[in-house]
Parts: C-alpha cells; sequence; structure tokens
C-alpha cells in the first residue's frame, strides 16, 4: 500500500499469531487505517478453557507455524496500547476450533484407536468442547477495535 493511502477498514483472521512481531504489525495497520477507522482482528485465545484443559496438546498452540499466543485480555491490551479502542469482542466457534476439539483430544490422550469407539469419543469431546464454548470461552477471540485519534 502507498503510505498515503488510508483504508476503512483491515482485517488480521488468524494472522497476528503467525507474525513474529505483532506489535510492530497493529503499528502499521494503524497508520494504514483512516482516523475511525476499524481494524477486525481474530486469534486462538489461549486463555479458553479448551487451551487450559489440554495444555500442551492444544490444537492452537500449532507450533511452530504460531510463534505468539494471546489470551483475549493480553490481545485486548496490547490494541489499547497500539492506539485502538475496542468496540466488541466475540467468541468464535467455527468448524475449525470444532475439529481442533478432536485433534486436541488425539494429542491430550496420546493418540486415539481408528475404532468405532474411538470415533464416537473424539465426536463426544468436539461436543462437550462446543458446549463449554458456549457457556464459557470458546476457543477463538474476534475483536472489532477502531483506531482512535
Amino acid at each position: 500500500a502507498n503510505s498515503e493511502e488510508e483504508y476503512d477498514l483491515v482485517t488480521v483472521l488468524q494472522v497476528l499469531e503467525h507474525l513474529p512481531d505483532p506489535r510492530a504489525a497493529l503499528r502499521k495497520i494503524r497508520s494504514l487505517l483512516r482516523p475511525g477507522g476499524t481494524l477486525v482482528a481474530a486469534v486462538p485465545d489461549a486463555g479458553s478453557i479448551e487451551a487450559r484443559v489440554t495444555g500442551a496438546a492444544w490444537f492452537h498452540l500449532d507450533l511452530p507455524r504460531h510463534l505468539v499466543h494471546f489470551s483475549t485480555s493480553g490481545l485486548l491490551r496490547l490494541l489499547a496500547e497500539e492506539g485502538f479502542s475496542v468496540e466488541s469482542v466475540h467468541g468464535d466457534l467455527t468448524v475449525h476450533a470444532v475439529a481442533g476439539a478432536g485433534v486436541a483430544w488425539d494429542r491430550f490422550r496420546g493418540g486415539m484407536p481408528r475404532t468405532r469407539l474411538g470415533w464416537r469419543i473424539r465426536g463426544a469431546f468436539a461436543r462437550a468442547a462446543v458446549l463449554l464454548g458456549r457457556i464459557a470461552s470458546p476457543p477463538l477471540v474476534e475483536i472489532w477495535a477502531r483506531r482512535a485519534g
């Protein structure tokens, strides 16, 4: 983008966790947004119940591709520090998140046999993860924020 161009909207959906310096990326995004412009960011939530329960087996840990992991509160703090005013915060239960619950179960339990029973257990774990996500904290968070000033 030309340094003189300003944008109304920038989206970074499951991008920030892949960057070696998300703070610098947010600073650059802020410079590209017009005053009052909107940023939509979505990241896996390292503070979610799924992340806490599965620990090192958490699907969205995804090393080495995910270089940084955010909790919702950590990303909110970073956005505020970089000149964004948060408009809304939403939990995200996408199909990707539900599928991740099954993978996390496999990793958490050290693998599951590829039998009918194994598939039923995976399915039950994925349904439980969706239910927990709906009543507590989903594995992904989406934040809408405006450029302040």
